[in-house]
């Protein structure tokens, strides 16, 4: 699925208030009824259970060492890399798998470089200095709620979400306890169930209100 970014809020004003609006994200009118906004400019998800897999991301690129790939990882996802993680290194034209070798022993500029030994030969088309896109697997909770990774939060932080109702036309603001937090991807510690519907877009304008409308 996409994920749409949102542009810069303008204003709605008149004699008797003032209410935030982006493109595609719309008031019906400047009265007590709900701010509306329009399903294809928000990412709604689900909330399900199951096995949930915890990766982090870095990018780097294919070594001139054979089967070796470096990659830069930021401080704090750095901070859960061990030598002999599962990784995926993604070079667009194929993904090929590997493991953590070799991982620097400081920090620079807030990154950390690490070493990733390929397993197998390069795909066709692809040689070494390609750009890549390099996931490592950090832990697996075997049955854990989770749900696609919102526009902002980190693991162990709260966030604030509008949880659709029943009705499927009006939604409502939700405290959610984040659990871990995967490349695309976050485990949910409560204020969710399984089967709930959330927007999942940056809906920061909306912070005066406790729901809105979805058209």
């Amino acid at each position: 699925m996409i994920r749409r970014k949102n542009p810069a809020p303008v204003y709605l004003a008149t004699r008797l208030c003032m209410w935030p609006l982006l493109i595609g994200l719309s008031v019906t009118a400047c009265s007590p009824d709900l701010p509306s906004v329009t399903r294809e400019a928000v990412w709604i998800e689900e909330v399900k259970r199951g096995a949930f897999t915890v990766r982090v991301m870095g990018r780097g690129e294919l070594s001139a060492t054979p089967g070796e790939c470096l990659a830069e990882f930021d401080q704090l996802s750095a901070a859960h890399l061990e030598v002999g993680q599962s990784a995926l290194i993604d070079t667009r034209l194929a993904e090929m798998a590997g493991q953590v070798s070799w991982i620097a022993p400081v920090v620079q500029d807030g990154v950390v470089q690490v070493k990733i030994a390929l397993e197998g030969d390069l795909p066709d088309g692809v040689r070494p200095g390609f750009s890549v896109k390099a996931s490592v697997e950090v832990d697996r909770l075997p049955d854990a709620l989770y749900v696609g990774r919102p526009a902002y939060g980190v693991s162990g932080s709260a966030v604030s979400l509008f949880k659709l109702e029943e009705n499927g036309e009006t939604a409502i603001r939700t405290e959610v306890a984040i659990g871990q937090v995967s490349v695309n991807e976050v485990e949910i510690r409560s204020g969710l169930e399984e089967g709930d519907q959330v927007i999942v877009s940056d809906l920061s304008v909306y912070d005066p209100y406790e729901r809105i409308r979805l058209r």
